[in-house]
């Protein structure tokens, strides 16, 4: 599918942000202080973000199918080797949803597989997963959906996720333009 919000290979953080305790305290902290601060002021931002959760909410049947057929028999899960982890737009659409955001970062380096990978795959709640986790298909996923493309699932998981990146860059900038 690429890369999300226009990060290119070369430019994506090679570490994730906020992967000690310390700092992802701090960065939870202090975006629930500025959102405390000027909670009258975020009228778009939240209007935004509730979008952006009923869009994600829409693909998630989408995804359970998808993920049902090809994940339990997956010789190399993504979680595995993928790296994953929350950004700032990922912290600020579960504060603003009033969704769990989880204790720690999903790792703490390239190293390690993610800390919230469980015995029947991802113990975080579809909905509280950094949206990387969402968007992305596998080449056995994408090759599924296209044989399905019948129904339409195919240029619906496109548009909508092309949607929900776009809102996702909406939000921040309305946050930081109601944050001012």
């Amino acid at each position: 599918m690429g890369h999300d919000e226009g990060y290119s290979q070369k430019s994506r953080p090679i570490e994730p942000p906020w992967k000690e305790d310390v700092p992802w305290y701090e960065a939870n902290h202090t975006l629930s202080f500025l959102m405390d601060r000027y909670d009258n002021y975020l009228h778009e931002t939240r209007g935004i973000a509730r979008d952006l959760r009923r869009k994600m909410v829409s693909l998630f049947p989408l995804l359970e199918k998808v993920c049902m057929a090809t994940c339990t028999h997956c010789p190399d899960p993504c979680c595995f080797s993928a790296y994953a982890w929350f950004d700032f737009k990922d912290l600020l659409f579960a504060r603003l949803n009033d969704l769990p955001v989880p204790p720690a970062q999903l790792m703490t380096d390239r190293k390690m597989i993610c800390r919230y990978l469980g015995a029947r795959g991802c113990t975080l709640e579809r909905i509280s997963r950094p949206w990387v986790c969402t968007w992305y298909l596998c080449p056995t996923q994408l090759g599924m959906l296209r044989a399905d493309n019948a129904c339409g699932e195919k240029a619906f998981f496109h548009e909508t996720s092309t949607g929900i990146r776009g809102g996702r860059k909406r939000m921040e900038t309305a946050f930081i333009n109601e944050t001012r």
